[in-house]
């Protein structure tokens, strides 16, 4: 699986983003995004959950893409679920790592 995720927004504006092929992971990370992903029931998420943001608030946008299909879910800061907050926040350290 490809996850392509950016983060926008926020106090200066600054564009993030970092795209992630699950195959380059080590195995129990590899696992835990899967599961994080099943739990929150990504695939069957509405595109835009980012409803109204204030103006220095971040928006997030994932894409997971697999063999089967593919989704992309544009989330304000306080609509990302419970269970994708961890996956996000290693996604936003490999954005700012690149």
């Amino acid at each position: 699986m490809r996850l392509h995720f950016e983060r926008s927004g926020g106090f200066a504006g600054l564009l993030i983003k970092v795209t992630v092929d699950t195959a380059d992971l080590p195995g129990d990370k590899k696992t835990g995004w899967k599961r994080a992903l099943t739990e929150a029931g990504f695939f069957e998420l509405p595109s835009n959950l980012a409803g109204e943001t204030g103006p220095d608030s971040f928006v997030y946008e994932l894409t997971a893409v697999t063999a089967e299909k593919e989704h992309a879910v544009r989330f304000s800061a306080g609509n990302v679920p419970e269970e994708l907050r961890p996956l996000f926040r290693e996604l936003t350290i490999m954005a700012r790592q690149r």
